[in-house]
């Protein structure tokens, strides 16, 4: 079995009205998507092996909508970076947009 160790998320990328700041590095905008990716993908785990003796349906609901959460900044930030790889005025319409 693959241990999972927390570590908490650096928010750095995405401010208070969900806008990414474009002063931080592309670099550090796709690691932050990926690292929600991986968040994501863990929480998705602890669901799927979790049993009915464990958990009520407030719990499910609670992890569901973390995923969804994770996910769709996840998906934001990878999408502004990739964007902004391809053309810095693609960027600019994500950011603003």
């Amino acid at each position: 079995m693959v241990e999972h160790v927390y570590v908490p998320p650096q928010l750095s990328v995405l401010a208070r009205g969900r806008r990414i700041d474009p002063s931080v590095g592309l670099e550090e905008i796709y690691e932050d998507g990926e690292y929600r990716l991986q968040s994501a993908r863990d929480l998705m785990w602890s669901l799927a092996n979790m049993s009915s003796k464990h958990a009520d349906s407030s719990d499910i609901d609670h992890i569901a909508n973390a995923i969804h959460l994770l996910l769709d900044d996840a998906l934001e930030l990878i999408d502004y970076a990739y964007k902004h790889a391809i053309s810095p005025s693609k960027a600019r319409e994500v950011c603003h947009g």
